[in-house]
């Protein structure tokens, strides 16, 4: 199997209580349960540790979840400074994980 066949033209449908939905198509994301899967989220996720890096966020991983965050001191000003200085870097990392594309 190679990546492209693993990663392309596949669907999914959900039951539940009972009903059956809608075949619909997958469009992104990794199927679990095959080796491919930790392989693919390290590539998708690499430019994520370079961006946190880069703008001095902190950052914690487990399994397949990413948590990017900041500390700041209890005082209101640098809450509110620091909530501010975030929306910019989360544009940023949703912009930089999009156009991380694995396959054409």
């Amino acid at each position: 199997m190679d990546i492209r066949s693993f990663l392309t033209d596949r669907t999914q449908q959900v039951t539940y209580n009972g009903s059956l939905s809608a075949v619909q198509w997958v469009l992104l994301g990794v199927p679990q349960g095959r080796y491919w899967g930790p392989l693919l989220y390290v590539l998708y996720t690499a430019e994520l540790c370079h961006i946190v890096m880069r703008h001095q966020l902190k950052l914690h991983q487990y399994a397949d979840d990413c948590q990017v965050y900041i500390t700041v001191p209890v005082d209101a000003a640098d809450v509110q400074a620091a909530v501010e200085s975030l929306a910019p870097l989360i544009r940023l990392l949703h912009t930089a994980l999009y156009k991380t594309v694995l396959i054409d």
